[in-house]
């Protein structure tokens, strides 16, 4: 085993166990994985074939290099046991070995199982330019069937936001940005089922209850966080090179915020900021012009910040909001119906013509691998076969923004 830092020899012995490792790049996580699978092949106890692990990449390249990898590492084991009976075995197993990229497992998955889900196995990827002709039609068709009935419940409030000379470009627009976020979910049915109850509010409580207000309230208070820490940097510098007539005012300032950061409920909160802000005037001082202006700037960051969380969040009193938001959910409904209608038809032109997109390829590999059950989503049949198939799952690199791959 190659001179690894104690962090770097755990990550090559821990076993049994999940294992995330983060660290800069560059800094050798690559090598830290070879290093692994090999010690996983080679261990005395439980040694397994390479064809056991499934190893993950976010490239070709990568796949391909981590596969040379292995195999070099391979034949130095060879080289030092040329009568490794085991290690013989892995040599001739590498070129099968499962070290691929999420899509190329994601199309295996679908080549060896379509008929789990019904695909047709003459399928193919579709190319971009043919999705960009295909989308589009399909999008023209959903719109035309929207403004031809305008009489369906929430229809005519969705459209009435777009009344103007392009508003058929903007309900557009408003359809496939909805489609855009539903296709990154791992399953975009439950997306629009989900989020087109995002605006039912009816009281307080419920508003504060939905889970993107609660993920609105965390950025609120870090955004009150950030603007104490600025200020409590500027009451330091203050402390070392002046002005020190400021101090008293910075000192206010973070009195106030902190008030505002010990708000533990929406209503506290807005009840703070439905008062007049009203910053202090700075004590005048005889510094420098320049150190003057450098705390002044300073103040205004952490002011700007407090003052557009009021802006943005707490301009309205809670009756208006809840008001507008129980007006804008009929328009979000009929926008998701709308975006729904709209994917199930691209689905089935999609079907019609064979064609599937990366998307696609791993929305299906996902279906194929899970199944709903009372509420719960469980391994199915296949995905049993692949758990009994491989001993562990690696993945060098992989897009954690993306649900569908997480």
């Amino acid at each position: 085993m190659p001179n690894l830092s104690s962090e770097q020899r755990e990550a090559v012995e821990l076993r049994d166990c999940n294992i995330l490792v983060s660290a800069a790049a560059g800094s050798g996580k690559t090598t830290i994985l070879v290093e692994r699978i090999i010690q996983r092949i080679k261990d005395e106890k439980e040694p397994v074939n390479i064809d056991e692990i499934l190893v993950l990449t976010f490239t070709k390249a990568a796949a391909g290099e981590m596969r040379d990898r292995i195999a070099t590492a391979i034949e130095k084991e060879l080289l030092n046991n040329p009568e490794d009976e085991h290690m013989q075995k892995q040599s001739m197993l590498i070129y099968n070995a499962q070290i691929t990229t999420i899509d190329s497992f994601c199309l295996s998955i679908l080549k060896n199982n379509f008929t789990e889900i019904g695909l047709e196995p003459g399928f193919r990827l579709a190319k971009e330019a043919e999705m960009t002709f295909l989308t589009e039609d399909v999008l023209d068709e959903t719109v035309e069937e929207l403004l031809a009935n305008r009489d369906l419940e929430n229809i005519d409030i969705f459209l009435n936001r777009f009344e103007s000379k392009d508003n058929v470009n903007k309900i557009k627009q408003s359809i496939l940005e909805a489609y855009k976020e539903a296709d990154k979910a791992p399953f975009p049915e439950e997306y629009f089922d989900i989020h087109k109850r995002d605006y039912d509010v009816k009281d307080e409580a419920d508003l504060c209850s939905k889970d993107w207000f609660i993920g609105l309230w965390d950025n609120i208070t870090l955004d009150i966080k950030g603007a104490k820490q600025i200020a409590e940097e500027l009451l330091n510098v203050l402390s070392l090179i002046g002005p020190e007539e400021y101090i008293a005012n910075i000192e206010s300032d973070i009195e106030f915020i902190e008030e505002l950061e010990n708000c533990g409920s929406y209503r506290e909160l807005w009840d703070y900021f439905s008062r007049d802000i009203k910053w202090q005037r700075l004590n005048k001082c005889s510094a420098s012009d320049d150190l003057k202006l450098s705390a002044q700037d300073k103040r205004k960051l952490y002011k700007d910040l407090i003052n557009k969380i009021k802006k943005d969040y707490f301009s309205q009193s809670i009756s208006n909001v809840i008001e507008n938001m129980q007006e804008t959910s009929k328009a979000v409904t009929a926008l998701m119906e709308a975006t729904k209608g709209f994917y199930h038809n691209l689905e089935a032109k999609k079907r019609e013509m064979g064609l599937i997109t990366f998307s696609d390829m791993e929305h299906m590999a996902l279906k194929i691998l899970l199944h709903k059950e009372e509420g719960e989503y469980l391994p199915t049949r296949v995905a049993l076969e692949y758990r009994d198939m491989f001993k562990e799952l690696m993945i060098d690199e992989y897009q954690d923004s993306n649900y569908i791959q997480e």
